[in-house]
């Protein structure tokens, strides 16, 4: 049986820092398969992909075996959910050493703290009142959990996902070995582009869309960044913005009431009030900045906001269990590591009528992602991209 190393992603888009990721997973682990878990058409904070599932996997495909989609579910979810539903993906897959990205570059650190975390958040869950001091103070859930912890924390968006990939991985009756690199110059949020080919994805984006809108042809500066399979879409297309399903998700708001807002996944009591008290206000709204600006308070950050308005938007109403993964790409090796794998749920390498039900999340969010984009490839009329450097029989 072949060993198989995950990597879980969203490549939004896929640039040198990922890159540098899967070469240094190739270079400990050269005979292992490497699997790419990618998100789907919408990030962990509530956006829409810059580029579609099916282009990213395009741009990732010529560095690693096999590219899955990380369920819908679990894809829009703070990292404790994220986490969780990544690493039961993972298993089903039978993956036995899990790589990722963080800022410490530190396992034994980041199991420290994870086990930490863990306490914390069992706390949490039965209303500790010391949590809930630090989050009315005006502080994110990490940041509290950053001062609870005496600072030992970095409250970066790697290690947060970090420790979270430690705890669900522990919890496993056969965990994972951890494979950490750690994360080259630029953190994950900063807007500017550094001098040296690593840099954000946050910085890439904003700058790709400035270029496109300011001069068209003038994208030459970004190729440093990003290997040619995603600079070939940066050449030719915007990334996408939230901006795009404002209309859709405006006009759901206006029809939704107090009782369908509380059906919504982790949905709060006040926010699915403060939704109701705004909603005439909302009719004059001209950009998604400018709606969560309006429904964020104290007691909910931006990101919180952006998830709850696509859960609104594609009515999610619970998570459910993996009952089956998407393939959305592989190559020779990845195609022989499927053939091998006797997982406990069905691998799909060809989305139809008998088998849609076990990804009916996926299928619906790609579906608006479709709508609001104009994108056409769906999940039945596009095939498990295949890796054009080779010819698979």
């Amino acid at each position: 049986m072949m060993n198989a190393l995950g990597i879980i992603s969203e490549y939004n888009p896929f640039h040198n820092g990922h890159l540098y990721q899967i070469q240094c997973a190739r270079q400990d682990h050269p005979d292992s398969v490497i699997i790419a878990l990618m998100s789907g058409d919408f990030t962990q904070r509530g956006e829409l992909a810059c580029l579609s599932k099916f282009d990213r996997t395009r741009t990732v495909l010529p560095h690693v075996d096999l590219v899955i989609e990380l369920p819908h579910q679990f894809a829009i979810q703070s990292a404790q959910y994220f986490a969780q539903g990544a690493i039961e993906a993972l298993r089903h897959l039978n993956v036995s050493t899990l790589s990722f990205g963080s800022e410490s570059g530190s396992i034994n650190q980041l199991t420290k703290i994870s086990k930490k975390l863990h306490i914390i958040n069992e706390e949490y869950k039965n209303d500790n009142r010391e949590v809930i001091s630090y989050m009315r103070r005006g502080n994110t859930y990490a940041q509290s959990m950053n001062q609870l912890l005496d600072n030992q924390f970095n409250n970066t968006p790697n290690d947060i996902l970090a420790t979270q990939y430690i705890y669900h991985n522990m919890m496993l009756d056969q965990p994972m070995t951890l494979h950490t690199v750690q994360r080259k110059t630029s953190h994950h949020h900063d807007k500017k582009l550094t001098k040296d080919p690593f840099t954000s994805g946050t910085s890439i984006r904003n700058n790709w869309s400035t270029q496109i809108d300011q001069n068209p042809n003038n994208t030459v500066n970004l190729s440093q960044y990003v290997p040619p399979s995603t600079y070939q879409f940066i050449q030719k297309q915007k990334p996408n913005s939230n901006d795009l399903f404002l209309p859709y998700i405006l006009f759901t708001l206006e029809r939704i009431n107090y009782e369908d807002l509380m059906r919504i996944h982790l949905m709060k009591e006040d926010f699915a009030h403060r939704l109701i008290k705004y909603k005439h206000q909302m009719r004059h709204i001209e950009s998604f900045d400018a709606l969560c600006l309006l429904l964020k308070s104290k007691n909910y950050s931006y990101t919180f906001i952006q998830r709850m308005l696509i859960h609104i938007m594609l009515n999610i109403q619970k998570i459910d269990e993996i009952k089956g993964l998407r393939v959305l790409g592989m190559n020779q090796k990845g195609r022989k590591y499927l053939k091998q794998l006797n997982s406990d749920i069905e691998i799909i390498t060809n989305v139809n009528k008998q088998n849609k039900h076990l990804i009916r999340q996926n299928i619906e969010s790609t579906n608006m992602y479709n709508f609001i984009t104009k994108h056409k490839e769906n999940d039945f009329n596009r095939p498990v991209i295949l890796d054009k450097s080779e010819v698979i029989d």
